[in-house]
């Protein structure tokens, strides 16, 4: 059986867009799903592959691994279903089933999903020996849990850790980040602490009424180590002080806003730079987006203004309308992944065993759009990793740049 661990999946992803599922035999034409809460792999999800004319091709579960996978014809869809408990408080709101669809899949495409641990798993208590040479509070953060306390042993409550656990460790004066097996009991003693650099973040080429935001991440497979937070930039440079970490990369978020209320997210991903961080507010814009309109049988919009996108980015948050449908957990939040094919995309109908999940005229319908862009590998290096983070500016590939283009508020959970 195919094994590995969410932050193998997200190194890989984060660099190439591609993921070795760990299986010799090549598979040209399959496609391979691969579900997971944090390291746990998510067992019993519902899968659905279908060609492009919707027909059902195979409807399926992940087995114990969190696997799925069918043979597809190119241009074919893929959605995953996933659906969960109502709350033990009746007091408690559920939460709304899930829906991911991708379209225009192709063969040997590796299609990953992961979500956070739920509360409900069991949390587990590690403990972290840390250089003697700590100053003052001593911080370790994981993708799985934190702690702080004093030299030489921090305690930390994690909940499903991967097998090699990557950490930021972090006292008064300086940092260091390690990636270290799982244990109960982690040695990090014999690292170093280094003291942060001074850097800014600025913007260069800003049109005039446009406002210019940006932010200076650290990560590593997917997990963000360091976040500088959101700094306006247009008109004066932002002074940021930057950790500096070894086996890193940098990415760097701008969010290009005009009086229109028309967004360019520009992310760009690349190894760590010690040096400023400058942002052009004018290169690898693509069309912006205006009055979006949905249906049950698509969506469409406008675009005023030149580019040339990749990909439509969708989500729908649905309420559920007309007679006889489940209560009360009758919400639902569809997120979409398509090739760019103009200023429409027709939505994939589900077949009858998932039908609830197809939107209909007496539903209530929250909509959001946007265009993608990616300089290095188009549509075929985001497709697999759209939803492997929560955030679309951490699918980015390395050396790349993603525009996402959008109007009000961006699509996304």
């Amino acid at each position: 059986m195919r094994t590995s661990t969410l932050l193998g999946i997200l190194s890989l992803s984060a660099c190439s867009g591609v993921i070795d599922m760990g299986d010799d035999t090549p598979h040209p034409t399959a496609v391979d799903v691969q579900i997971s809460d944090g390291a746990i792999p998510a067992a019993g999800i519902h899968v659905i592959f279908q060609a492009a004319d919707d027909s059902v091709l195979e409807d399926t579960m992940t087995d114990t691994a969190g696997y799925a996978n069918a043979e597809m014809p190119n241009g074919g869809n893929v959605s995953i279903i996933r659906t969960y408990p109502l709350p033990m408080d009746p007091q408690e709101p559920p939460t709304p089933a899930e829906v991911y669809t991708y379209l225009g899949v192709k063969g040997g495409d590796h299609i990953v999903l992961s979500r956070a641990p739920a509360d409900t798993v069991t949390p587990a208590a590690i403990n972290v020996m840390v250089p003697d040479t700590a100053q003052g509070t001593v911080r370790v953060d994981t993708p799985c849990g934190s702690g702080e306390g004093q030299a030489p042993i921090v305690a930390l409550t994690v909940r499903s850790c991967p097998a090699t656990v990557p950490m930021y460790v972090a006292d008064n004066d300086g940092s260091f980040f390690v990636q270290m097996p799982y244990s109960v009991n982690i040695d990090v003693s014999t690292q170093g602490f280094t003291g942060s650099l001074s850097s800014s973040l600025s913007a260069v080429n800003v049109q005039p009424n446009t406002s210019v935001r940006a932010e200076r991440r650290l990560e590593a497979g997917g997990w963000v180590v360091f976040n500088s937070g959101t700094q306006q930039i247009e008109t004066t440079p932002a002074n940021i002080d930057v950790p500096q970490l070894e086996g890193v990369d940098q990415v760097v978020v701008a969010s290009i806003s005009d009086q229109a209320n028309h967004t360019q997210m520009v992310a760009t991903r690349t190894g760590f730079e010690s040096g400023p961080a400058v942002v052009d507010a004018t290169a690898n814009l693509i069309a912006s987006i205006s009055s979006p309109d949905f249906s049950p049988t698509g969506v469409t919009w406008l675009e005023d203004s030149p580019g040339a996108p990749d990909a439509v980015y969708v989500t729908l948050a649905v309420t559920r309308g007309g007679d006889g449908m489940p209560n009360p957990n009758n919400k639902y939040v569809h997120s979409i992944i398509a090739p760019y094919n103009g200023t429409s995309m027709r939505m994939p109908m589900l077949p009858d065993i998932a039908i609830i999940y197809n939107t209909s005229p007496a539903d209530t319908v929250d909509g959001r759009v946007g265009l993608v862009k990616i300089t290095n590998g188009g549509y075929d290096a985001l497709r697999g990793n759209a939803f492997a983070t929560t955030d679309l500016a951490d699918a980015t590939p390395l050396n790349s740049q993603l525009t996402l283009s959008y109007t009000g508020n961006p699509p996304g959970l």
